[in-house]
């Protein structure tokens, strides 16, 4: 039985007889496009956490501010009226037992207000990174001192400090009447 041998003629767009090579990679361009919208897109991204991150912070800021005025509040009342005092550039009667007076010792009948704050320090203020508490005369301050916290004991109120020189600006809008001590602030 013979074979029937077909007739080969090359088509016009093979003319080798190697088998045509499958396109299976990607091309420079191709390669170059994907990693400039990939840098566009973590760059947008680093930026947002940028932003979240600073934002954190400063809504941290706000709370701590806040909650360090309640906090000054709440020992008003336990105090008849009196505001701690800065020693040791900290307001060491939030964070110890305290007696009526003010005067600091071991908790117990004797000595049984506070601590107003558990971890024993002031809150970081992280525009300074400082723990620091210095008394102002005046209040709101004038300009920033470039310490932790600013504390103006005629009001008993406390506001995070700033690199010196800016102009002030509270972060917490403040009351003109406290509510716990129903007193104006000066």
């Amino acid at each position: 039985m013979k074979r029937r041998v077909a007739n080969r003629t090359p088509s016009p767009q093979r003319t080798t007889d190697r088998p045509a090579r499958s396109r299976g990679g990607f091309t420079l361009v191709e390669v170059l496009i994907v990693v400039v919208i990939v840098a566009i897109v973590s760059s947008a991204i680093v930026v947002q956490l940028n932003f979240n991150s600073r934002h954190a912070q400063l809504a941290t800021l706000r709370y701590n501010e806040a909650t360090l005025n309640q906090l000054i509040s709440v020992y008003e009342n336990d105090h008849y009226g009196s505001t701690p005092e800065v020693k040791n550039e900290t307001l060491p009667q939030l964070l110890a037992h305290t007696n009526a007076m003010g005067n600091i010792g071991a908790a117990g009948a004797s000595f049984p207000f506070g601590p107003y704050m558990v971890d024993g320090q002031m809150p970081l203020n992280f525009r300074t990174d400082s723990r620091v508490v210095t008394e102002i005369s005046e209040y709101p301050p004038s300009a920033y001192k470039g310490g932790g916290w600013l504390f103006h004991r005629a009001s008993g109120r406390i506001v995070a400090d700033h690199k010196p020189g800016n102009a002030f600006k509270a972060l917490v809008g403040l009351p003109q009447i406290d509510g716990l001590t129903a007193r104006k602030i000066p």
